[in-house]
């Protein structure tokens, strides 16, 4: 793997694990120890993303984005679970019949046949 790459993820993880600590200590929040694990996972596609986006403006950025396989991969997966969710959702949302608030006209025309028959 690339220096650069490695050195720009690693770098990244250690800023965000200090915010993160920074701001478990100012909250008094307990510190959650796998949240290393995934700052450095997450620094590392990070970095490879914004390195592959980077490489189509930048012709000097295509150097460090020879090993991009597997970031091709995820930016694929991310883009393939996105579409997906958004198709979903559009669906969900028409589909999904919208249930009557309890103030509105139709609780309120309710409550008027209620006592329309009870003055019968």
């Amino acid at each position: 793997m690339n220096k650069v790459f490695t050195n720009a993820s690693l770098g990244l993880a250690v800023l965000i694990f200090l915010v993160y600590g920074l701001l478990c200590t100012c909250r008094k929040m307990r510190f959650q120890y796998q949240s290393l694990v995934h700052f450095v996972l997450f620094s590392g596609t990070l970095v490879g993303a914004g390195l592959m986006a980077g490489s189509t403006l930048v012709p000097t950025l295509k150097q460090y984005v020879t090993d991009s396989e597997t970031y091709m991969l995820i930016s694929g997966l991310v883009v393939v679970a996105l579409s997906v969710q958004g198709i979903y959702g559009s669906f969900a949302n028409g589909i999904r019949k919208k249930k009557p608030s309890p103030g509105g006209p139709a609780s309120k025309a309710a409550i008027e046949g209620v006592k329309g028959s009870a003055a019968q």
